[in-house]
């Protein structure tokens, strides 16, 4: 009798996760598509050194996402559930909004101060135009981090369709913006990085809208709030978001130390050589494991709830489990397919000068596979309300890879910096399984 009524209820289950996965397959195969066509023109209108700049310049770009508002946007996302449980979805939006001016106003104004202190090396990176950069990457940040927000918010409402829209608005829009002003206005990379702004400035007004729509804001803006709800939610999200945002400094600093130790101790030629090589060889992979994020956190948030029941807390955990052999699967698949055909796909992609780091494709491709599993494995301590434990394994990860980038950037160049990424994305993901092993065998 009980099987009879739970089988209708699993089928209904897969249909609708099917479906989901559907959708964020299609788009994120978009998005990648749309990743090599980019690199395809960019690195044909550009040239290795312009390349270089513009890889700095969003290097630059991508602090306050990782420092600030991705660690809201995480916190958003982990407490939508609950708050459309208790129809407070527009409570949670407002708090978020809150917190979303107050770091644009510190973040606008810490860069001005940095800014001045750090002329001249701005000034010997991107020549006289430093200033024109050094906008456009605030711009760029603070537009990417807003939308981050709304996406996560999106994706928790398990709203497929809107978000695979809207990064496939941003992929091609800001590629088709970027050629445009490339032939028009014949800066180089500062044309390409304002291209980007401007298609950033339209997919965040689009996901406004969208947002407005799931909230049921459709007339007004102005809608009336519990404001001690709102305050509760505040205090909630910035101490659920501390712990990512402590991290994210050093994420930063990881994530942004390879470009600039090749910048320091080889050239902005180096650097274009080996962004293209991230961007064909791991760049795809991330974006694959995140369409495993994208799928299986919002699922395992809803099904663990409140973390009060361990027969939810074992649903959410078996779904994990999927998708860890899944991205374990692919990524030993490709690894392969890099090794057998890495001077096919540079050959494809890009002009002759970018040809020479080819034969790193494979392990690039590795150290993303190894990163994908660590980053799903950490769904299980978001999950159970237990983020502070991520705070060791991801500054470590950070410290380790800076360290081995300056170091082995500065003696072997980009086959360093790749050895360093390996090394380091095999130290995460071990970590992460140790941490996370005794939640996975109690509720698998």
């Amino acid at each position: 009798m009980i099987l009879s009524r739970v089988r209708p209820l699993l089928s209904r289950l897969n249909v609708r996760v099917t479906k989901e996965l559907f959708w964020i397959g299609l788009g994120q195969a978009l998005v990648v598509l749309g990743g090599f066509v980019s690199i395809r023109v960019l690195t044909s209108s550009l040239g290795a050194q312009e390349y270089g700049v513009l890889a700095l310049v969003q290097s630059l770009a991508y602090f306050s996402p990782q420092f600030l508002y991705g660690p809201l946007s995480q916190g958003v996302a982990r407490f939508y559930a609950v708050a459309r449980e208790r129809d407070k979805q527009v409570e949670l939006m407002t708090s978020a909004a809150r917190l979303i001016l107050i770091i644009t106003v510190i973040t606008g104004f810490a860069a001005c101060l940095i800014a001045l202190g750090t002329q001249p090396l701005l000034t010997s990176t991107f020549g006289r135009n430093w200033l024109g950069f050094l906008i456009a990457a605030g711009l760029l940040a603070t537009i990417d981090g807003f939308s981050l927000t709304l996406d996560n918010v999106q994706n928790a409402a398990r709203q497929r369709i809107v978000v695979s829209w809207h990064q496939n608005l941003s992929r091609w829009g800001r590629l088709g913006l970027a050629i445009v002003l490339v032939m028009t206005w014949r800066m180089g990379a500062l044309s390409a990085v304002y291209g980007f702004v401007i298609a950033s400035v339209f997919v965040a007004l689009s996901q406004t809208w969208f947002l407005a729509r799931l909230l049921g804001v459709k007339r007004s803006p102005w809608v009336r709030v519990d404001d001690n709800t709102v305050r509760a939610f505040s205090s909630q999200l910035v101490l659920y978001a501390l712990p990512f945002a402590l991290w994210g400094i050093f994420g930063w600093v990881q994530s942004a130390s390879d470009r600039w130790a090749l910048q320091a101790f080889w050239s902005s030629t180096e650097v274009g050589k080996y962004a293209v090589l991230v961007q064909i060889g791991y760049t795809p992979f991330v974006l694959l494991g995140n369409v495993m994020l994208q799928l299986v956190t919002p699922i395992v948030f809803e099904k663990v709830g409140d973390n009060t029941e361990d027969t939810r807390r074992k649903f959410g955990t078996r779904q994990l489990f999927r998708a860890v052999n899944i991205v374990g699967a692919i990524t030993a698949i490709s690894v392969l397919a890099g090794w057998l055909g890495h001077r096919l796909i540079f050959r494809l992609l890009t002009p002759s000068p970018f040809w020479t780091l080819s034969s790193l494709l494979p392990l690039v491709v590795l150290s993303a596979g190894m990163f994908n599993i660590g980053q799903l494995l950490t769904i299980v301590a978001q999950a159970f309300y237990q983020s502070r434990r991520l705070l060791a394994p991801k500054i470590a990860f950070a410290v380790l890879n800076t360290g081995l980038n300056i170091g082995l950037g500065r003696l072997y160049g980009p086959t360093g910096i790749v050895a360093a990424l390996l090394l380091s994305s095999v130290f995460y993901v071990v970590w992460m399984a140790l941490l996370t092993s005794g939640q996975l065998r109690a509720y698998s």
